[in-house]
């Protein structure tokens, strides 16, 4: 019996058969571990009266995007220590920041303007999330997020409502080490 010609073919170009397959695998594999990103978000909301009329504390615009600002990404960038790695306008291109709307108040803003009413609605609650490359990693995509919120919430305290952020220096304390007098004191003395 004759065996078919095919076989012998395949038996030829079987080397090259299987370096084309090793190739597409890796090929593939490569496309797909650096195709992977991570995304941080935060949900912010505006405690303020004024916030869902889109106002500042002070009466003045309410402009969310100051998160990423290249005023508050620059401290971040000079608080991480990522000047020469990073340049400012990459980081602030990939915060992405979205309103989360209440239903019930824009149907109520939808109810008032059919009517033919001024209703004034703008949201007060907004996702922030910054988005980091495969190899930077998830870690990185936290620790940008955490550190430009919280320059933005520095900023936005002193802007707007006079204050400078409280820290909490007794965050870290040792209840195991005082007592609770002692305690009691230690607090009293950081507020």
């Amino acid at each position: 019996m004759k065996t078919l010609g095919i076989f012998r073919y395949l038996r030829k170009l079987l080397p090259l058969i299987i370096v084309l397959c090793l190739f597409a695998t890796y090929a593939a594999y490569y496309k797909l571990s650096t195709s992977n990103t991570y995304t941080a978000s935060e949900v912010i909301h505006y405690n303020d009266a004024q916030a869902e009329q889109g106002l500042a504390p002070t009466g003045d615009k309410l402009d969310v995007n100051e998160i990423k600002s290249s005023a508050v990404m620059s401290k971040v960038v000079d608080r991480m220590g990522l000047t020469g790695i990073y340049s400012v306008d990459s980081l602030i291109s990939r915060i992405n920041i979205y309103p989360v709307e209440d239903k019930d108040k824009v149907a109520q803003k939808e109810a008032k303007l059919e009517e033919g009413e001024e209703y004034i609605y703008e949201p007060s609650t907004y996702i922030v999330s910054f988005t980091a490359a495969s190899y930077e990693g998830s870690t990185f995509a936290r620790t940008i997020l955490d550190e430009t919120l919280d320059v933005y919430f520095a900023e936005f305290s002193q802007k707007y409502v006079n204050v400078a952020p409280a820290n909490n220096t007794i965050d870290s304390l040792d209840k195991a080490n005082y007592d609770y007098l002692e305690m009691v004191e230690l607090i009293d003395t950081n507020i």
